[in-house]
């Protein structure tokens, strides 16, 4: 059981980067812990440590923060703050997100999405990751090679995870047509050779010259 340190707030404080409402100090760690990736520069801002100190009533959490913000520290030192008030979250957590708040911090609007999908995958949420690899292919400009080709292979990792290896197979051929790696191949031979039988798996890499000759590898 995680006690409050903070009152509820009456006015909830909206956090647009991620789409979402919080009611307490403990809500907002929760956020930070789980979304951090996705929060930006826009979050640390005077609005939120007043919000925090009015309607939470956690005056000794706005005073450290309203600190950072007028030393013009980063937004990990700010989350790093809120995660150290709440007093549940641990070490190794706390490194984890500032590392990854860190990493995001800069990134187009692009590759935060990658992020999210990302953190969604390795959370073994799988068809919620599927969902958010294909709303981002949906807006990704067709220059975006590279990231147009992960996001294929992801898609296509999170489909084989729900055993839609069909559909997989198809998602790795469309990221192997943008980025021509070996991975992306052998992924692809691993992942045929669970769906189909022998006979028919033989047939299919015999008229591919790239797939046979690394399947003899």
């Amino acid at each position: 059981m995680i006690i409050s340190q903070s009152a509820i707030a009456a006015v909830g404080y909206y956090i647009p980067q991620v789409d979402t409402t919080v009611y307490s100090v403990e809500e907002l760690a929760y956020l930070c812990m789980y979304k951090g990736y996705a929060l930006d520069s826009d979050f640390a801002c005077k609005k939120l440590v007043q919000w925090i100190d009015e309607q939470c009533q956690c005056e000794d959490l706005a005073y450290r923060l309203y600190a950072i913000l007028k030393e013009k520290g980063d937004e990990a030192a700010f989350v790093e703050t809120i995660l150290r008030f709440v007093g549940y979250v641990s070490e190794g957590e706390i490194s984890r997100i500032i590392q990854e708040i860190s990493e995001g911090l800069g990134l187009s609007g692009f590759e935060r999405k990658k992020m999210e999908a990302d953190g969604v995958y390795r959370g073994k949420r799988y068809a919620q990751a599927m969902k958010a690899y294909e709303a981002l292919l949906e807006i990704l400009p067709d220059g975006e090679m590279t990231m147009r080709a992960a996001c294929y292979y992801n898609l296509a990792a999170s489909k084989a995870q729900l055993f839609l290896y069909e559909q997989a197979l198809d998602d790795l051929e469309a990221s192997y047509q943008l980025e021509h790696t070996e991975e992306t191949l052998l992924t692809w031979l691993a992942t045929a050779r669970m769906l189909y039988p022998e006979s028919q798996y033989v047939e299919m890499i015999s008229g591919r010259e790239d797939l046979y000759s690394l399947s003899l590898g």
